[in-house]
């Protein structure tokens, strides 16, 4: 296994590397994989770099967050009317298909997609009926919890065929 040094962040203290070669501790990464660790009197302390899946699922919850902002300010420009919601609007809406852009990389799209637009629903809904005070019925809360069972059942489907 060979090991070169990349680039050296403080000084003697945290170093990022790339490992190269065969190596039985990295099954997902190929045999290649970045490291980031601390430099101390021991040696160098190995911390696996993040996983891409694990990456590109905090990609799609950044984006469910930003898809919420945005629709919540859509809410607050009054069909824009007001300047600054408006604008946070566009902003919002284009990081959120930025972050499901870059969590595309990982994730299949029919569950990033599900997974997006259920959670951007089940949020936006509460935040509707506690914020804006709309109506709260045992059908939309029924309704809602349908969603969700549709979107466990289409990521339990990727597993059950093998996937």
């Amino acid at each position: 296994m060979a090991v070169e040094m990349i680039e050296s962040r403080t000084r003697h203290e945290f170093v990022v590397m790339t490992v190269v070669g065969p190596d039985p501790r990295l099954p997902f990464f190929g045999g290649t994989a970045s490291f980031r660790g601390r430099l101390d009197k021991t040696g160098l302390t190995e911390r696996p770099a993040m996983n891409p899946l694990t990456r590109g699922w905090l990609f799609l919850l950044a984006a469910i967050f930003m898809e919420v902002s945005g629709t919540t300010c859509l809410k607050l420009s009054e069909q824009f009317t007001r300047l600054w919601p408006s604008l946070f609007m566009f902003g919002f809406y284009g990081l959120s298909l930025a972050g499901l852009n870059f969590a595309l990389k990982t994730i299949d799209l029919s569950v990033a997609y599900a997974v997006w637009s259920a959670l951007g629903i089940m949020l936006v809904s509460m935040i509707g009926m506690g914020w804006f005070k709309e109506p709260v019925s045992v059908m939309k809360i029924g309704c809602l919890l349908l969603i969700v069972v549709g979107v466990v059942g289409l990521q339990l489907s990727g597993h059950v065929s093998g996937e």
